[in-house]
């Protein structure tokens, strides 16, 4: 079954607004896709529902979120 690409859209749109809603599921999810994306084959990363890798590359994968790197370098820093 195909769906629509809008139905696709706001789908994924509706699953990121709860994820961006509870930090702790944020956070997890980060930690998720930190791990998976360090070993997941090139094929599963931009296969076809990746539409915005069909022209582009992912970034370096960071080993520890922004937010953690942040609360280490805070305190050393004030």
């Amino acid at each position: 079954m195909k769906e629509h690409p809008d139905k696709l859209k706001q789908l994924a749109m509706n699953v990121n607004g709860k994820v961006f809603k509870y930090p702790g599921v944020f956070d997890f999810m980060g930690a998720v896709a930190r791990k998976s994306l360090k070993v997941m084959p090139r094929s599963i990363v931009y296969s076809r529902f990746n539409a915005w890798g069909k022209k582009r590359d992912l970034p370096e994968i960071p080993e520890s979120s922004f937010k953690d790197w942040y609360k280490k370098n805070r305190k050393k820093n004030g």
